[in-house]
């Protein structure tokens, strides 16, 4: 890796070879070897992370931090490891100096999605609440900004193995009060979320959920699942909703890689998985409509809450403060 004279490397997720010191932060796995942990790859990495270069790491939540603990457990590198472990240090993210929220559509409730993997982020589970928030005439436009990837044939390690499984739920995406976007350019995927009144990551598996910040910094409140990080980044009832998940002692979803994901038992738990989270969007979403004024107190501390906890001018100082302490 060219270093161009650095004095120290800092990466994400990724372990960098050389002779350069470096500091690592990362989201959930290290080394990023999933079920690898008795192979000579796992152990070489390993050893670059307790070796003299390694100065920090640094997790980027309390939950990427039990992964990273739970992976070493057994390590013989366990304590070196641990005693390089930083506080956490959530990513960051530009805080707008203002919101042009007189933009957003009056009489209705927008509501902003976005996610590449449709199926892992949940997007059946919001296509089923637009069909029941449209059956009971609620005022509530969808913006879904997504390319529709689904099935573990694409790489979706949520799904079972084939695409047309999601099939079923197509048809919704044709409904009056849904709006595909398809891909978008950052700049206008930020754009289109400053006009909504919430966001929604009803997901089953996310490290983090970056999303979550651009909401919260545009002043969208947000409605997630209870799942990984997320109830670290949002408070109930004052930045957010967080949504029911069945969940294991790390905060992972519970059925993810228990069952054979081609199987007839899978597919009926992702099923109900996302009948359940249709329901709990439901019930957010109407409240919201039928309390106002919360609502609009929620989406002032989503943005105060941007600033305070993960402005980027903030964070970049405790990062600067980092660098140079494992420098002396």
């Amino acid at each position: 890796m060219p270093a161009h004279g650095a004095d120290l490397i800092a990466t994400f997720n990724r372990i960098p070879l050389g002779r350069k010191p470096f500091v690592i932060s990362f989201e959930s796995h290290l080394p990023r070897l999933f079920n690898y942990e008795k192979t000579a790859a796992f152990r070489y990495f390993s050893e670059r992370l307790q070796d003299d270069r390694c100065r920090k790491i640094i997790p980027i939540s309390h939950f990427s931090r039990r992964v990273f603990l739970q992976q070493h457990e057994a390590s013989a590198y366990r304590r070196e490891l641990e005693e390089r472990l930083s506080d956490v240090i959530y990513p960051s993210v530009e805080v707008p100096a203002e919101i042009h929220q007189d933009n957003r559509t009056q009489g209705q409730l927008s509501v902003f999605f976005v996610g590449a993997h449709f199926s892992r982020k949940g997007g059946p589970a919001l296509l089923l609440a637009a069909k029941r928030l449209h059956d009971m005439k609620w005022p509530v436009q969808f913006h879904i900004v997504s390319e529709l990837i689904v099935g573990g044939e694409n790489g979706v390690w949520t799904d079972p193995p084939e695409a047309a499984f999601f099939d079923e739920y197509r048809p919704l995406l044709s409904l009056p009060n849904v709006q595909l976007h398809g891909k978008m350019p950052n700049d206008e995927l930020l754009a289109l979320l400053q006009i909504c009144d919430v966001s929604v990551l009803p997901t089953l598996c996310d490290t983090f959920g970056y999303s979550v910040l651009e909401s919260l910094a545009a002043g969208v409140p947000v409605i997630a699942t209870k799942v990984s990080a997320l109830p670290e980044l949002l408070e109930q009832g004052k930045t957010g909703v967080l949504l029911h998940l069945d969940t294991d002692e790390m905060g992972e979803w519970r059925h993810l890689f228990k069952f054979d994901q081609s199987g007839q038992t899978y597919r009926k738990i992702y099923r109900q998985t996302m009948e359940d989270i249709a329901g709990q969007l439901v019930d957010a979403i109407t409240h919201m409509l039928e309390q106002p004024q919360q609502l609009t107190e929620m989406k002032t501390n989503a943005r105060q809450t941007a600033a305070e906890r993960f402005d980027s001018y903030k964070q970049s100082s405790v990062l600067d403060s980092l660098y140079s302490n494992v420098l002396q």
